[in-house]
Formats: structure tokens, sequence, C-alpha cells
């Protein structure tokens, strides 16, 4: 077992399994900013890149588009963050910013939780024909397939 240091113990955050939280954001954003990989991020924050990648295309912000041709920094990193021409680019500059991102994020999780978008009738007849389906000893694969598609 690894023996940590106190500054290393105090830098270790308790994070969800599931989701990152504003300080792992504010992380990822620094560690743009200060051109840092993906996979060395990933560390930083104790998650795997591939959640590093999914967070840097769900909450990028696209700032200016004047040409279709994306730069080398934009293909890398998938952000400009980090890029020391961003001042001056001509082509698509996509940028995180954790504030926004913590945003998009909370409206996702909110807009998932919300109230169904079935309407009372709409959830009676699902309930009907599945436990008709079900008395009848239908699986409920077959019960979706045959009756259900009706319904969509």
């Amino acid at each position: 077992m690894k023996n940590h240091n106190k500054e290393e113990i105090k830098n270790m955050t308790i994070r969800s399994k599931r989701h990152l939280s504003n300080s792992d954001r504010l992380t990822i954003q620094i560690d743009l900013e200060n051109g840092y990989s993906l996979t060395s991020i990933a560390e930083h924050v104790h998650c795997n890149k591939a959640t590093i990648s999914r967070e840097l295309k769900r909450n990028s912000r696209v700032v200016k588009k004047s040409s279709d041709v994306a730069c080398e920094e934009l293909i890398k990193n998938k952000v400009c963050n980090g890029c020391s021409k961003r001042a001056y680019c001509n082509r698509t500059q996509v940028y995180y910013i954790y504030t926004e991102a913590s945003e998009k994020y909370s409206e996702r999780l909110h807009a998932v939780r919300s109230v169904s978008q079935l309407s009372t009738e709409q959830i009676k007849y699902i309930d009907y024909v599945f436990t008709t389906g079900i008395r009848l000893g239908q699986s409920i694969h077959h019960i979706y397939k045959s009756d259900l598609t009706k319904c969509s």
C-alpha cells in the first residue's frame, strides 16, 4: 500500500463513483488551461479518461466558428482552453468552463428526473396491457413488441 504525504492526503477528495463534483470540474478546467493531457486530468480527478472525454463532449461550449476545419489542439484535447494560439485563431473554438458545465449537468439531471411526459390515460393503458399480458404468461419483451409499439 502506498504511503501518502500530508499534502497528497489533503488534496484527495472523496468523490461519487457516478458523478463529477464541482471541484472535479474546476480541476478539469485548470488542468486544461495548463495544457495537461486527458490521461493526466483523469489521474488528477481519480476517474477514467473516458469520463473526462464525455464531460468535455457534453459540457463544452462553441465560442467562435468561422472555419469548418478544426485545429490539431482541438482534435487532440477536444477543447481550446490550453491552446497558445486561441487569441488569434480563426477556426472553431470550443471551451470548457466549469460553471457552465455544472449548470448543464444540473439541467440534464433534473430533466431526467422530472415528471413523466405520459398522460394518465397512456399510463393506464400501459398498465392494462402489461397486466393482461403477464396474466396470459407472455414475456415482457413480447408484450412490449406486440402491443406497446402501437402507443408510440
